[in-house]
């Protein structure tokens, strides 16, 4: 009896244990405090919300694996929702107008509709942004109709987002220089827009569960993994189809060319790899139709669309002005120099409002973030007697590894091609941040605290695969 009852001290005395138990007794607190100063619908939906946030902090400390690091991720992201609902907000609101200006609106209507009628309302209901939309009337209606919380609750999210994107990395090649954590989880720009009211977090989230889903498919092939994978994917696709569409053929690319070496070691990653065409598919069929509203399937109605949907974006002062092409040689002739704005704009000289100046300090760290991966590339580049050149799959690149560098190269052609706002790419960024730097910290071995460290041996009982053979 008495070691069972200093095993139960241990446990409560753990952090995570710690944690759990000051936010079931704060949640039991105030539920109780505003049931009895509130109406029942406000104070169930105060309670509801206090509870959703204590078990994101809780699910934050198990993934951090660091109590200080948790709470310091936390106390941070706070202060970065304070800064945004008292200042960022009400200024661009009044300046330029916001997105969350029309969600806040849209997600009044829908959880006026659920709470009065018991269904949603169908004025806002479809595909792409309206997604977010529909969420944020259900969230409504369950946590009550305030910014300031779904920014709470949306910061969180996105913490995690971060959090499973650098543990997948620290699971994959070890122990990283001590810069990546910073990088990642704490840059100012994906702290900023991963805490708005908007898509972003949420897309932040499932592509770290992507990530990370990914990851552990590759080494141990669970039907788990590939559960959460599908999920994440899915997710993705509910909220940005055109971003879903990128995983998707990332991992094709990547299953492929493992593939092409030899056969897949397990049942999930070759169910993963039939299934991936299917999804390619089917999101591009849902990205054309439903999202991009094409009409006709051909080449000329198609680069219609594209210059409508680029041209529809080019407005106001951060407008990137892409001209309305007519040939798809003159699409093809252009890009570059959107692929260019992509991966280097805005530039510190660049006139433009606060963000954008903001903006363009961020970029300088993610345009040194490519340099390093393109540096890290032209390393591998290695000539052989006929001075032909290859590129070297050594011990150093791994299937992840490769899953970066095509999720990197894809989203800089991609948003190269439909981007047509400057201001509306610095947000779009915040998917590739983090991305960018894992990709840059695992082609250049010397940017890793230990290079071999326990980098994911990848396949089944961690056996490595062809690729980094």
């Amino acid at each position: 009896m008495a070691e069972s009852s200093t095993n139960q001290d241990l446990r409560l005395r753990s952090p995570s244990g710690s944690l759990l138990y000051m936010a079931a007794v704060s949640s039991l607190i105030a539920g109780v405090a505003l049931l009895l100063s509130m109406g029942s619908t406000a104070a169930a939906q105060a309670t509801a919300i206090t509870l959703l946030c204590a078990s994101l902090c809780y699910a934050i400390s198990r993934i951090a694996k660091s109590l200080l690091l948790a709470l310091s991720l936390i106390f941070t992201r706070m202060a970065i929702v304070t800064i945004a609902a008292l200042y960022i907000q009400p200024f661009l609101e009044v300046v330029t107008g916001t997105d969350a200006q029309l969600y806040h609106a849209a997600g009044l209507e829908i959880s006026h509709s659920i709470l009065a009628h018991g269904a949603l309302s169908g004025s806002v209901e479809g595909w792409g942004t309206n997604t977010y939309a529909i969420f944020t009337g259900i969230w409504y209606a369950v946590c009550g109709a305030s910014p300031v919380r779904i920014m709470i609750f949306n910061s969180l999210v996105g913490a995690i987002g971060t959090l499973m994107i650098y543990r997948t990395f620290v699971e994959t090649y070890g122990k990283p220089h001590w810069a990546l954590k910073y990088l990642i989880l704490f840059d100012p720009a994906v702290l900023y827009w991963s805490s708005t009211h908007g898509k972003d977090p949420s897309v932040l989230f499932f592509l770290g569960l992507l990530f990370r889903s990914l990851s552990r498919m590759l080494r141990t092939g669970t039907t788990r993994s590939l559960f959460l994978y599908f999920l994440a994917l899915t997710g993705i696709f509910a909220i940005r189809p055109q971003v879903a569409l990128l995983c998707a053929l990332c991992v094709l690319i990547v299953l492929a060319l493992l593939r092409l070496r030899s056969s897949l070691p397990n049942a999930a990653l070759r169910f993963c790899f039939l299934s991936s065409i299917a999804s390619v598919a089917l999101i591009t069929g849902v990205v054309l139709v439903a999202y991009g509203q094409l009409k006709e399937f051909s080449g000329a109605a198609l680069l219609g669309q594209l210059s409508s949907v680029v041209g529809s974006q080019s407005y106001g002062g951060t407008a990137l002005n892409a001209p309305q092409f007519s040939t798809w040689t003159e699409f093809v002739a252009y890009l570059p120099l959107e692929m260019i704005a992509v991966l280097f704009r805005p530039f510190p000289w660049e006139q433009g409002n606060m963000l954008i100046r903001l903006a363009a300090l961020h970029q300088l760290l993610l345009s040194m973030a490519s340099l390093l991966i393109l540096r890290g590339m032209m390393v591998r580049l290695k000539p052989n007697h006929f001075k032909n050149y290859r590129l070297d799959v050594g011990a150093s690149m791994d299937s992840l590894g490769w899953f970066l560098l095509a999720y990197w190269m894809g989203f800089i052609v991609l948003y190269g091609a439909i981007s047509g706002n400057l201001g509306t790419l610095a947000r779009e960024k915040i998917q590739l941040a983090p991305f960018v730097w894992c990709a840059a910290f695992a082609i250049s071995p010397s940017l890793r605290a230990s290079e071999r460290g326990v980098r994911a041996r990848i396949g089944v009982h961690e056996r490595r695969l062809p690729l980094e053979a």
